[in-house]
């Protein structure tokens, strides 16, 4: 999915200023001002942006912002097979995503339908949150728990350097 960035290094790069950022933090193009000059790709670090030849523009995931309107969750999250995604608003400290990332011992449990809170990998490393690519300082939205037993070249090629395994809470 798209990072839906704090500071969302494609839109800045869109000429036409199709790209916008709602008050709630989606990032959307406006297909209706998007003249498809890609700018967009090419300034997303993350590549989630892509060129859709049939519409001659830009597009990218919406966070299903319809359903979000309605008080439902974004279609990957409701559809997802292994239940590893969990969906909430990091704002709000008594959320279950902003309990997971605070709290190590919450994100190592496996999936009980009876739990309030949704599937997690079973092979977490306890205490390790981190944002994708931290280090390009689009301070991306979408958090992950990277999996237990991967060689740490494999997590510093996805998750970066910059904080080297270590974060300070998700927001002050």
């Amino acid at each position: 999915p798209c990072n839906h960035c704090a500071t969302p290094a494609c839109l800045p790069a869109c000429p036409t200023r199709a790209i916008y950022k709602r008050a709630d933090g989606i990032v959307l193009i406006d297909q209706n001002k998007c003249q498809g000059y890609q700018y967009c790709i090419k300034a997303c670090p993350y590549k989630k942006i892509y060129y859709n030849n049939a519409t001659k523009t830009g597009q990218k995931c919406i966070m299903c912002y319809p359903l979000l309107e309605k008080g439902r969750e974004p279609q990957c999250v409701s559809s997802c097979t292994g239940k590893i995604r969990i969906f909430g608003d990091l704002m709000d400290p008594n959320s279950t995503i902003s309990q997971i990332i605070r709290d190590p011992e919450k994100g190592a449990r496996p999936y009980r339908p009876e739990s309030k809170f949704k599937a997690v990998h079973r092979y977490l490393n306890k205490g390790e949150r981190r944002q994708y690519r931290p280090d390009w300082g689009t301070i991306p939205s979408i958090w992950y728990i990277p999996p237990k037993n991967i060689p740490t070249n494999e997590v510093d090629k996805y998750f970066g350097h910059a904080l080297k395994g270590l974060i300070s809470e998700p927001y002050t």
